[in-house]
């Protein structure tokens, strides 16, 4: 009897309440802060997407407090959680690779997906991310534009490596997204497919001194439907947020990159 045989499997990947040990003593108040962020947004845009034959993983740190664990657990239903030591700040490929073996059958296309937790899908990316795989390998593929969104407004961001991307290859030398920072990814992956599906990156107070603070640049409106998320819902909850504890975390953010520059 025939077998059919599937020929792609792709894993998306995201990292939620990871690092806690690397910029100070775990904040509560700071990790909720990032998970309401994440419903609002990263988490929304993923579960409204046109094709659905993906796997999601959340990375997130093996130390939270239980009010946190409680409430991650809420995400199992959608998302595979994995452990990541408290004290460490990036994901080791070993790992990587460790869950791509463990799922992996005999597909022979292999692709990875990195989108932040606070960053936002078009409904469309992974239907036309998952034709492009048809006839694409070994290339780094990224969308179109790439928004980076504040309560000031939207700006319209062409880059050539935005850090939400893909990674389609063959299953007989697996890398992935992870292994190299996405502004360095073309030194493994040279060809780049551009995907016509936007990306957003919304700008808040955890990740402000990235970006000056502020935005810049050509301005246009984002369309929020077309992601599955509530524009109204992110702006309430940015507008009424207290900042005091979110804007600690920030501090130490720009510290430990100042210290590593």
């Amino acid at each position: 009897m025939f077998k059919w045989k599937k020929v792609m499997m792709h894993l998306v990947a995201t990292r939620l309440n990871m690092r806690i040990k690397v910029y100070g003593d775990p904040n509560e108040e700071y990790f909720h802060y990032r998970c309401d962020l994440f419903e609002r947004t990263c988490l929304k845009s993923i579960l409204s997407q046109e094709c659905r034959d993906f796997t999601w993983l959340i990375f997130t740190s093996d130390v939270l407090p239980a009010s946190i664990e409680a409430r991650m657990k809420a995400y199992e239903p959608y998302a595979s959680l994995i452990r990541v030591p408290a004290q460490q700040s990036t994901l080791p490929l070993s790992q990587i690779k460790k869950e791509i073996e463990n799922r992996r059958k005999d597909e022979e296309i292999v692709i990875t997906t990195n989108i932040d937790s606070d960053d936002i899908l078009h409904k469309t990316y992974t239907k036309l991310l998952h034709e492009i795989s048809k006839y694409e390998q070994e290339v780094h593929v990224g969308p179109i534009i790439q928004y980076w969104w504040s309560l000031q407004g939207s700006v319209i961001q062409k880059h050539r490596y935005p850090s939400m991307f893909s990674i389609i290859e063959t299953s007989k030398n697996i890398r992935s997204c992870f292994a190299k920072h996405h502004t360095q990814i073309s030194e493994i992956f040279p060809k780049h497919v551009y995907i016509q599906a936007p990306s957003v990156m919304v700008t808040h107070y955890g990740n402000a001194w990235i970006h000056g603070g502020r935005t810049r640049g050509k301005t246009d409106r984002v369309e929020f439907k077309e992601y599955g998320v509530c524009e109204s819902d992110i702006v309430d909850f940015l507008s009424n947020k207290r900042t005091f504890s979110c804007m600690d975390a920030r501090t130490r953010l720009k510290n430990e990159k100042e210290r590593l520059l």
